[in-house]
């Protein structure tokens, strides 16, 4: 089986009443990031829709337990310290 931390990956769903997308995942080179990309199924070609950078990707199997996202998660890094109030010295 291919890594898909390496090489990426797709989703592919058809919305109740809506045309088949897909929405793919592919790691960035530059850094520890993401590009999302989401397409359309036209009939004949996959139309874009959009892209973001994301900073984070997780699979889940149906074991998943969805819990909540540490800080450090929401806020990307855990680079962002807290900044301290001034000092009455």
């Amino acid at each position: 089986m291919t890594d898909p931390t390496t090489t990426g990956f797709d989703v592919r769903y058809t919305p109740e009443g809506g045309q088949p997308r897909t929405t793919v995942f592919v790691p960035q080179e530059t850094d520890d990031g993401w590009l999302r990309a989401e397409f359309e199924w036209t009939g004949a070609d996959w139309r874009p829709v959009g892209t973001e950078p994301v900073t984070q990707v997780a699979l889940f199997d149906e074991d998943c337990e969805l819990t909540t996202p540490a800080r450090e998660e929401l806020l990307g890094t855990d680079d962002h310290e807290e900044e301290e109030g001034p000092t009455n010295e």
